[in-house]
């Protein structure tokens, strides 16, 4: 997901990401979609735009994806980490001056497995690759509210305000601070019509989200907007490649890249409760702002 990030190269900023050489992004750069690391095999980079396929004038990264081969191929890869592998910086003179809790890594992971093969010997392919990552972490001075169901507007009130309690010693979870899940579910098939005329099809259907992603010290949890889940998430691609002759290659592609950009309710908000800007403790709490 970090290539889809803006970049600089040269002085000109905004990289171009593509996938098998269409792009994945919507026209502000941006995209729900991110690129199953599993099913690429190789990346192409290339620090100049402005050529006669790509309309950027930045950096340009297209994603060549894998496909299947005449023999099966296993990769199974993973990795995990969590609290137990960190150390932490919060002292008692730290305590003593109002501090409580530090960045922790509740779980970061990332597992795939990806399958290739033959489904007709030197004609037909598969690709499979389903993968699942994410990260959830405590964030230092970011704090679930503890009486968010205690309300000082009265009972028959048709917008609530509620009584702002820091939840310092709630249990440490996936919920804990900034979240986020991705799933993707990878297949491409390859077909070889003739010894000229080579056809592709790939669907990546994907499930994911950026939960409370806003930065600590300034917001409670059900504030902290900026949360989505993206799903469901669909890349759709179709190729053909064509070499006429050993100097004249042919190749047309098709993509369709579905997104869902869906911000939710938190834990224990609703409609008719007000979003609250304490300029005292410099914090927000009760709800979004706006969804």
């Amino acid at each position: 997901q970090y290539l889809q990030e803006p970049g600089a190269f040269h002085g000109k900023r905004g990289t171009k990401v593509s996938f098998d050489g269409m792009v994945v992004e919507n026209s502000d750069g941006n995209s729900s979609y991110q690129i199953n690391a599993a099913s690429v095999a190789e990346m192409a980079a290339q620090t100049s735009g402005l050529s006669a396929e790509v309309n950027a004038d930045g950096p340009v990264m297209n994603m060549i994806p894998k496909e299947g081969g005449n023999s099966f191929t296993t990769i199974v890869t993973g990795m995990f980490s969590n609290y137990h592998f960190e150390s932490t910086n919060l002292t008692d003179e730290l305590k003593s001056r109002g501090f409580s809790n530090v960045n922790r890594t509740y779980r970061l992971y990332d597992e795939a497995v990806s399958v290739g093969g033959p489904i007709l010997k030197n004609k037909v392919w598969f690709f499979a690759a389903p993968r699942t990552w994410g990260v959830s972490k405590q964030l230092a001075g970011l704090y679930w509210n503890k009486t968010q169901d205690v309300f000082l507007t009265p009972p028959n009130a048709t917008r609530k305000v509620v009584l702002w309690t820091p939840w310092v010693d709630r249990p440490l979870d996936a919920q804990s601070g900034r979240e986020e899940w991705y799933n993707s579910l990878f297949g491409r098939t390859t077909w070889q019509a003739s010894s000229r005329n080579k056809f592709s099809f790939l669907l990546d259907y994907q499930r994911a989200c950026n939960c409370f992603g806003r930065a600590g010290g300034t917001s409670s949890q059900e504030a902290v907007g900026a949360s989505y889940k993206f799903q469901p998430t669909r890349l759709i691609q179709a190729r053909w490649t064509s070499a006429r002759t050993n100097r004249l290659l042919l190749q047309a592609g098709t993509a369709f890249n579905v997104s869902q950009w869906n911000a939710f309710w938190e834990p224990a908000v609703t409609p008719d409760i007000i979003s609250v800007r304490d300029l005292g403790l410099g914090i927000r709490y009760g709800s979004q702002t706006t969804y």
